[in-house]
């Protein structure tokens, strides 16, 4: 590194989501999600087969229930942080930073629970930058 230049921060190139084609952004979004949820459900699948060599079936049931329960959860999750995300974009644009921290509020109040990836938390970590 030269004397006297600045280092780049991490986020400070172009926008990555700004340029090129949108549906090839969609479809590496969705495809990235798609892959996370398939891994949580295989590792579910992974649980109830192991459990059910044990022999009881009231613990293969309850791991059956918590797995719907966690599918519902995530759901919701994805829900909304779709829909925290296209109220703080107009906002992050046109540059209200008071709009988008009601907004990260709002969100982070409605949250099914408080995971690192809630919609709470990613529209707040908009929020900062």
């Amino acid at each position: 590194m030269q004397i006297g230049a600045r280092r780049r921060r991490a986020g400070s190139g172009p926008p990555k989501f700004v340029t090129g084609s949108p549906l090839r952004h969609v479809l590496v979004m969705t495809g990235t999600g798609a892959i996370g949820l398939m891994a949580i459900f295989v590792s579910d699948l992974a649980t109830i087969l192991f459990l059910s060599w044990q022999g009881d079936q009231a613990v293969v049931a309850a791991v059956g229930y918590a797995g719907s329960v966690v599918f519902l959860t995530i759901a919701m999750g994805l829900g909304l942080s779709i829909a925290a995300a296209a109220l703080v974009a107009p906002a992050r644009g046109a540059g209200r930073r008071g709009q988008i921290l009601r907004w990260a509020a709002r969100a982070r109040a409605a949250q099914p629970s408080p995971t690192q990836h809630s919609p709470g938390h990613l529209v707040a970590r908009l929020a900062r930058n």
